[in-house]
């Protein structure tokens, strides 16, 4: 039986360039290895671009992305 988990991040984790990103990147890469299929979920602003796409994907069974955007009325809630 294959282990199933849903992962949220408050940031998309690939390039993996600072602390926090680096940690899950990690995280999510040795549950990949021992065989976990792995939901993620992740949010961030801008656009995900497809080579960012790819390595998620190559890692991940199913990437759900939310873009974000730094509008004034998001800044001003």
């Amino acid at each position: 039986m294959t282990l199933r988990m849903t992962v949220l991040c408050h940031e998309t984790p690939f390039p993996p360039n600072h602390g926090g990103r680096v940690d899950m990147w990690r995280r999510l890469i040795a549950m990949e290895k021992r065989g976990v299929e792995i939901q993620l979920i992740s949010w961030d602003y801008g656009e995900l671009t497809a080579d960012r796409a790819a390595s998620i994907n190559n890692v991940v069974k199913d990437h759900q992305y939310i873009p974000l955007q730094r509008t004034l009325a998001f800044r001003a809630k």
